[in-house]
């Protein structure tokens, strides 16, 4: 929603503030709006200086801007996203969302974004008249770059935390093949010792006739790990003085390989028998725990995948007594720090959008000021007006343009001139809040 602040000199033809009101208001669409801006007379230092910090104003006021509507922005989301749609009366949806469209968070009073413009007053107190221009603006801009850099690092902190309740609370989500396993495999699931453990299988439903016909025969237990091992009857002897003595000679890859296929003979499989067991299933997998040796979990996991004609998922989880209660505990921990870390950046987001917004119009007001002088001259003699088109932007620009045509003597008249935004009086943009109309 946007304003223009425009400003013509002030006697003459042109007649005092309240004549050019009038004059607006007559010639302008009665759904337009129309009212004086009072800005100050503030020092005004050289032309050479003004030149200058012209030009620095535009780009300080687009900064400032930035920011403001970002705060802005924080705070409709934050406001909306509190709202409970299921519960909420039309009464309190109409009221939450004319907070929101209007920005009511100006003090003092809570006043609208709008109405603080349209009743504007310059604060002495905050912004004396007695410093310089370069002054004034420096401390705005010193302003808004505090709140930039806050706001930065309070949404960052709000950010982690929402993001790691939302990933713990993903964990309970989704299928057998990628949840959390905390809330589904109970003590009695689990069987495990010194050389065996139990591995949590997630299996396409399609494929579990396939998966319970063959799963005995994924892996193998490595020679060197197998608790029924003697070193003669796996050819450990062998291997080893082929690859002490006879590395060199010819032959040692054929003898190696040779070996390697014998000491594999040997080797009993993975899986205990008939330790399949279904803990679970959801509408596309079945949870199945199979009990296999330790050290032949990777062989395991192998064959899975590679004689499997479906993807068998081997999932990736151990059994921790009391788990399931930490997680809900880390998750109840979080809901609350999430609660607690939104309330604050809404407070602060609120209080410093109103800082942030005060700060900018006093900017617009020096900048109207400081173009004023520019265009007009010494000593500042101006009317400044806030003009509100709505939905007659052309018609009222026609309007303006056909009233103010005699100030663009010697400045250059014409189409590409305005098309540029440069018209016979002053005109600057106050988009006041980030709704659109």
């Amino acid at each position: 929603m946007s304003y223009w602040l425009i400003s013509v000199p002030s006697g003459g033809q042109m007649g005092d503030a309240k004549a050019v009101e009038t004059t607006l208001k007559s010639s302008l669409a009665g759904e337009v709006g129309v009212s004086t801006l009072n800005v100050p007379t503030l020092k005004v230092g050289t032309l050479d200086s003004l030149m200058s910090l012209s030009d620095d104003l535009e780009r300080v006021d687009r900064y400032v801007e930035s920011v403001v509507h970002r705060l802005e922005k924080e705070i409709r989301n934050l406001i909306n996203s509190d709202a409970n749609l299921d519960r909420e009366s039309p009464a309190q949806r109409e009221s939450r969302e004319r907070q929101v469209r209007e920005m009511r968070f100006i003090e003092p009073g809570n006043m609208a974004a709008e109405d603080y413009l349209r009743k504007f007053q310059w604060d002495q107190a905050r912004y004396g008249i007695k410093s310089t221009l370069p002054e004034l603006v420096k401390d705005i801009q010193d302003l808004i770059q505090r709140t930039d850099e806050d706001l930065k690092v309070k949404q960052g902190d709000y950010v982690q935390i929402k993001s790691a309740l939302q990933a713990a609370a993903r964990k309970s989500e989704g299928n057998l093949a990628n949840r959390s396993l905390v809330d589904v495999v109970e003590r009695y699931h689990v069987v495990t010792s010194d050389r065996l453990d139990s591995v949590f299988c997630a299996v396409p439903k399609s494929g579990v006739p396939e998966f319970l016909e063959k799963y005995a025969l994924y892996g193998k237990v490595p020679a060197n790990d197998h608790p029924k091992r003697e070193r003669d009857r796996f050819v450990l002897h062998e291997i080893e003085a082929l690859e002490r003595d006879y590395k060199e000679a010819p032959d040692y890859d054929k003898r190696k390989q040779a070996l390697v296929e014998q000491q594999l003979n040997m080797q009993v499989n993975a899986v205990v028998p008939d330790s399949a067991e279904l803990v679970t299933e959801d509408s596309e997998f079945a949870l199945y725990r199979v009990v296999i040796f330790k050290s032949a979990r990777q062989s395991f996991e192998m064959d899975v995948n590679a004689k499997s004609s479906v993807r068998v998922i081997v999932r990736d989880y151990t059994y921790r007594e009391g788990q399931q209660q930490a997680d809900q505990d880390e998750v109840s921990k979080l809901q609350a720090d999430e609660k607690d870390s939104k309330k604050e950046l809404k407070r602060w987001c609120i209080s410093y959008f109103s800082e942030a917004y005060r700060a900018w119009i006093h900017l617009k007001t020096i900048r109207v000021f400081v173009e004023s002088v520019l265009r007009y001259g010494l000593p500042p003699k101006m009317v400044a007006m806030l003009i509100k088109p709505g939905r007659h932007e052309d018609k009222t620009r026609k309007t303006l343009n056909t009233l103010y045509d005699s100030l663009s003597s010697g400045m250059g008249k014409g189409d590409d001139s305005e098309e540029k935004g440069f018209y016979s009086y002053v005109n600057i943009d106050i988009k006041y809040t980030g709704e659109t109309e």
